[in-house]
């Protein structure tokens, strides 16, 4: 499964494009996932903020390092909901 996110606001002047891809895991694709995550920064270029541009990019990638690590721990949280869910039905 592979998820893309870009976003919308602020967009004139940054460029954020995130993707999320979830694969089985080689080694026991039936019981556990591969996440990759990828996320690409720009400061579209303007003269005021040429001089702050790499500064900006970096705090954008400090957040987003963040943020992902939030989203990795949801996701585990969710599948690990999921996985006590299905255990409880019987077929």
């Amino acid at each position: 499964m592979k998820i893309s996110y870009r976003n919308i606001s602020m967009e004139k002047f940054i460029e954020v494009e995130e993707n999320t891809r979830y694969d089985p895991h080689p080694d026991n694709p039936n019981g556990w996932t591969v996440c990759q995550q990828e996320t690409r920064i720009r400061i579209k270029p303007l003269s005021a903020l040429a001089s702050m541009a790499e500064k900006v990019e970096q705090r954008c990638a400090d957040r987003f390092l963040q943020n992902s690590a939030k989203s990795r721990d949801v996701m585990e949280r969710i599948c690990k909901y999921l996985e006590a869910e299905s255990s409880s039905f019987s077929l």
